[in-house]
């Protein structure tokens, strides 16, 4: 009496599982201007970001505009989990293709986002441009940037020598290289100083400074 039920329940999931196949077949627009997909709503609302692109879509070589436009869709692709994000983040800065001609903020913007997408090669070919600039070695930001990245390559020694650059403190706190974290304070002494991991633990050390 139980086999009924059994194979309703049996052709219930094969449907089911027919149907998400069916869902999840790949879209392929016909044309360039063709809404595939509308992303949703978030927590600081649609209508300033309509704003801002509205804006940089008149000012597009505004380059202070456009880094604005910029981290507000990083924040939200870090936020959502959402990598399409970090794509509106990297269209807001397509009005400068030249890593070499881009400023500043725009070329940390890049890595950063690069960073975030995975293309660690791309992000540190983008800190290094914007670290060998006439005074682009005094940006901490782009230091801990790339101290980030390299250590996420395995790269500990150039990872370490990232943040020494920023007068980050390197100590050792445990026995592993890829575990070892910087500290803001000195270490017991007779501790070592060796590795540093610097997502989420370098921190500024200032001179004389805890």
């Amino acid at each position: 009496m139980l086999r009924a039920p059994i194979v309703f329940a049996f052709a219930t999931a094969l449907a089911a599982l027919v149907a998400a196949s069916a869902v999840a077949t790949p879209i392929t627009p016909s044309r360039d201007d063709e809404v595939i997909e509308v992303l949703p709503a978030t927590s600081a609302g649609r209508s300033e970001d309509r704003q801002l692109r509205r804006r940089l879509a008149e000012r597009p070589g505004d380059a202070r505009l456009a880094a604005a436009v910029a981290e507000r869709y990083l924040v939200q692709a870090r936020e959502s989990g959402d990598p399409r994000f970090a794509g509106l983040a990297l269209a807001a800065l397509a009005a400068w293709p030249e890593p070499a001609s881009a400023p500043n903020e725009i070329l940390l913007l890049r890595a950063t986002l690069e960073q975030y997408l995975h293309e660690f090669d791309a992000s540190v070919a983008h800190l290094r441009i914007l670290l060998a600039r006439p005074g682009g070695d005094r940006n901490p930001q782009a230091w801990l940037t790339l101290a980030t990245v390299l250590r996420v390559q395995g790269r500990y020694a150039d990872s370490d020598g990232a943040c020494r650059r920023v007068g980050v403190g390197v100590y050792a706190r445990r026995a592993s290289p890829r575990t070892r974290r910087c500290a803001a304070r000195p270490p017991p002494r007779g501790a070592a100083s060796r590795n540093c991991s610097p997502t989420r633990a370098c921190r500024r050390r200032r001179a004389g400074g805890s």
